[in-house]
């Protein structure tokens, strides 16, 4: 089947059109009206994510805060396990030595 090639004028006529009636078929709208309503969305959506940053960062601001918290507990729990280990260390050289020493003088 012969098909013939479009004109420049048909080109041209389609090309402005077909954005058009797609628009029209899809969304039912001008495209004026489709624009301004997917700026609308794109706005909602920015402000969406921005608060959503916002609550991440808080959040790992909150985890961060949690985090130190729990360093210094085990800074104090470490420091009381070596004061511990002195202190036992300590009581065990005391009794070797009162152990050895009552040997010694029986």
């Amino acid at each position: 089947m012969f098909q013939m090639p479009f004109t420049n004028d048909q080109l041209s006529f389609l090309k402005d059109q077909i954005p058009l009636w797609i628009t029209e078929q899809h969304f039912g709208k001008p495209i004026a009206v489709y624009e301004m309503e997917m700026r609308e969305r794109i706005v909602r959506l920015e402000e969406e994510l921005k608060h959503q940053r916002h609550m991440i960062q808080h959040i790992i601001d909150q985890m961060d805060k949690r985090f130190e918290q729990v360093d210094k507990r085990f800074a104090q729990l470490t420091r009381r396990m070596d004061r511990f280990m002195i202190w036992s260390f300590d009581t065990s050289l005391t009794m070797a030595a009162l152990i050895i020493g009552i040997l010694k003088y029986t």
